[in-house]
């Protein structure tokens, strides 16, 4: 009997080299995809989360039957909060904030001042705002004109990372729309 031995255990150095450059490129290829791709959904979830603070606000209005409002301003980053018309006071709509009656709706989950991720900015309009909904469900801003509103957020991270937020003055119907 003949002992054969069997020296083709492991793997060579030249099968390590292909094996790690294939990974490398692999590797090259997929991760800018990914990490485009988690820029996109952190625009699209911080687009969303406004949309529904407006849509929180105008749901409310109707409800307690009193104005509500989403005040935006803008620092090092953008940020809103919900306010509503506390106890019978007026309320100015040309208050900006607080104010002329106008209170955090503590409440509420955006009654505290929520700010937007890194990387993402409300580029129109350029100053400070609020979207201000009535009882009867209608918008308005703080001008009291009566027509549509649209907020645009652009991710400064991605080229073209850019979605609005429209806001029907008749209605009060927000919607989401690429952009801007």
């Amino acid at each position: 009997m003949t002992n054969i031995r069997n020296s083709n255990k492991g793997f060579s150095l030249v099968e390590m080299i292909v094996v790690m450059a294939i990974i490398s490129i692999m590797a090259a290829i997929g991760v800018p995809a990914v990490m485009n791709q988690i820029s996109r959904i952190k625009l699209t979830r911080g687009t969303r989360d406004v949309a529904v603070a407006l849509q929180a606000a105008r749901l409310k209005a109707i409800a307690k039957n009193v104005k509500y409002k989403v005040y935006f301003t803008f620092a090092a980053t953008d940020s809103y909060v919900l306010m509503t018309c506390s106890g019978g006071a007026n309320c100015d709509n040309t208050t900006l904030g607080a104010g002329s009656g106008w209170i955090a709706d503590t409440a509420s989950e955006y009654g505290t001042t929520k700010t937007l991720e890194a990387n993402l900015n409300i580029t129109a309009p350029a100053a400070a705002f609020q979207v201000i909904f009535y009882p009867a469900g209608t918008a308005t801003d703080q001008t009291n004109t009566l027509a549509n509103q649209k907020i645009c957020i652009n991710n400064t991270s991605t080229v073209g990372g850019t979605l609005s937020i429209s806001v029907n003055a008749a209605s009060g119907k927000v919607s989401v729309n690429a952009g801007c």
